[in-house]
Formats: C-alpha cells, structure tokens, sequence
C-alpha cells in the first residue's frame, strides 16, 4: 500500500513538473514572438528635406534624393535571421551582455563591444556612393580608401572596400586596441591611432584618393583636428567623406569607457535643435569654416543592430563627399542620410 502511495506521488509530481515546464515554454515563445523585430517597412517616398531649407541654401548646394536601398534592406534581414532565437541561443548573448557590463569598467565601452561582436551597422551601400561619385564628376571605383575610426569594419565592408579597384589599396584607423586587431584579421592596413592628434604617423597613411570619416566627428573630442587631419591625407583632387547623426550628440567616449558629456565641442558650437535647423548650421557655416563649401545632400537611415534588443536603433545621419582643391580646400558634394 506504501509502495502505491509513494509510485501515486511520484506520477503526480512528475505531472506536475511536466506542466510547469510546458508553462515555461510557453511563456518563452510568447516573450519571443514579442520582441522579434518585424519586417521593415518603409515610408514609401523619398527621404526629403523642406522646401524652406533648399530656399535657405546657397544656389551651389543641391538636395539628391536617396533612401534606403536594397542592400539597407537586406541589412535588416540579417539582423532580424541574427537575432538570439531559443533558450540557448538567447542565453549566449544574455551571458554576452551580462560579460560586457563586466568589460565595460576593465577596457572600456567600445572594446567591450569589439570584444564581445554585440553590434552591427549599416550607414550606406557602396552602390549609393558609387552614385553619389558619378554625380560629383568622380569614378565608380578608386585606387584608394582610407576609413577614419573604423570600427568593427561592418560599414567599411559594405560601403568603403568595395569602391577600391583590383589591386588598390584599402586602409583603417582605430584608436581601439581589440577593433585594430580585429581589423587587421580581416586583411587589412590599421593605424592604431587617434590622426587628429599633432603626433600621428603622416608618412606612409597620406595621399589617399577617398578618406572616410563615418559617424565619428560627434563622439570625438576633437572634431575639426580630425577633419583637417583627414584633409591633409587626401591627396590634391581627392575625396573625403565625412557622416554624423544629426541632431548632434555631444559626447565622446572617454578613457574608461564612459560616454562624457561636453558643454562645448571643439568648434562645434552648433546651431538649431533639430535636423534640418542643424544641417543647414552645418553646410552653411561649420564645414565652410574647414574649407568645405560646394555641396549637394540626401537623406537614408543609419542603422545599428543588437542581437538582443527587438528593433535597430535609427539614427538621422548626414553624410559629406568632399573634393580637394590644389589650394588645400575643398569642393564639396555632399548627401545626408535620415
């Protein structure tokens, strides 16, 4: 009778763990299903500006319509197949979040990140910049590229790299120890330095046929150092691009990884609080004021992916293809990105 007893509450917990765990699953399919990133849709016209902007603009700055494109969506796509999906899946990134808030106060946020793979981005095909190219009376294609704060490479691959012609050469540079070697796996030429200091190494990282300078002039404490430092590796004819969120975010990362707060930038004492206001700031006064003047603009989203976060933050970026002038300034056909 004992023995039925005891066999008796056995079946019944054994039931009752059953049903707890099938609860669980359940609850875990319906958090999931809530948090997976829907398909993009997108607003179905193009990304424009106001009419009184354009009516605000000197006449040798002109608007280029241009939005998201098919390799934006394909981003999105492999953020969304990315995304952690099941318990192991979704436990890997936890444990990789759960390292980076450890990481954080050791190397700082932006190693941390490298370290760790948490986040991608999208900025702009290089299909759009070979447009944006042929537009300003340069080549699809160009002997060589040099990428300004790289990164983790994900914007470099898909937008500076392929513009290099067979045989050219592709180069980076990373102020971070972990995204320099990082870069350098992938094959390619790293300065590890910050170029808008005066000490940086010129011979050698100089007479560039494009310079890239992405998303890196709003969380650098230096903005027009490392403009002029990028002007000065361009060779005479050049070209330079240069991207920034707008309106601006005033910080950069500091040692320590933490992201401080700056009341002024150098030389970005920047008019307007919202994006139209800053870009007309921008083009009309601070990117004259580093010798670049002529322009033409667009808007596309700037994208930046988490694994473990539902949907990609969408950042309002402009993006500037400059030309330089023998006299050291620069002829300027930009396109900004919403």
């Amino acid at each position: 009778y004992q023995r039925r007893v005891r066999g008796r509450h056995c079946d019944v917990m054994a039931s009752a763990w059953s049903h707890v765990l099938a609860m669980g699953c359940i609850l875990l399919a319906v958090y999931l299903s809530k948090t997976a990133i829907p398909p993009h849709r997108s607003s179905g016209g193009s990304y424009t500006i106001s009419s009184s902007l354009v009516s605000r603009l000197p006449h040798h700055i002109q608007f280029v319509p241009l939005g998201p494109d098919r390799h934006t969506q394909a981003f999105l796509e492999r953020s969304r197949k990315e995304r952690c999906s099941g318990i192991v899946g979704c436990g890997v990134e936890k444990l990789k979040v759960g390292g980076y808030k450890v990481l954080y106060w050791v190397v700082g946020h932006y190693n941390a990140m490298y370290m760790l793979g948490l986040h991608s981005m999208h900025l702009v095909s290089h299909h759009q910049l070979s447009i944006l190219l042929r537009k300003s009376g340069g080549p699809d294609r160009l002997p060589s590229v040099m990428d300004v704060g790289a990164a983790n490479g994900v914007v470099a691959a898909a937008a500076l790299e392929p513009l290099v012609l067979a045989g050219g050469r592709f180069a980076v540079t990373e102020t971070s120890v972990w995204a320099a070697e990082a870069l350098r796996e992938k094959g390619w030429q790293c300065l590890q330095e910050d170029i808008a200091q005066p000490s940086s190494t010129l011979v050698g990282w100089n007479q560039f046929d494009l310079v890239a300078v992405l998303n890196v002039i709003d969380i650098c404490e230096s903005p027009v150092s490392l403009m002029k430092a990028a002007i000065e590796r361009t060779k005479v004819g050049g070209w330079i691009l240069m991207a920034t969120p707008l309106p601006l975010r005033l910080g950069w990362a500091a040692p320590g990884g933490k992201r401080e707060q700056k009341e002024t930038f150098e030389g970005l004492d920047q008019a307007g609080a919202d994006w139209e206001e800053q870009a007309f700031w921008l083009l009309g006064s601070w990117l004259p004021s580093v010798g670049l003047e002529r322009c033409s603009f667009s808007r596309v989203p700037y994208y930046s992916a988490d694994k473990m976060d539902s949907t990609p933050l969408v950042n309002d970026d402009i993006l500037v293809l400059c030309r330089r002038s023998a006299t050291g300034g620069m002829d300027l056909n930009l396109m900004a990105f919403s």
